[in-house]
């Protein structure tokens, strides 16, 4: 009987632990989601570098194509 109670909790814990590692890679999925949705280049890239009158061009070009 304490053996099959111990296993019980266990099982229960497990399937808790799976189901909090589940939501926590949906909310990481969501949040990397988002930030490829808010982020819109600007000024600079990623490097610090400004950005170049062209390139500043194109990536509102490629933004105005994807919308």
């Amino acid at each position: 009987d304490l053996v099959e109670q111990e296993l019980a909790v266990v099982q229960a814990e497990s399937m808790q632990a799976a189901a909090r590692l589940q939501a926590q890679e949906q909310h990481n999925e969501e949040v990397r989601r988002k930030s490829r949705l808010a982020h819109t280049p600007a000024a600079e890239s990623t490097n610090g570098r400004r950005l170049t009158i062209s390139e500043r061009i194109a990536s509102i070009r490629d933004q105005m194509d994807e919308e």
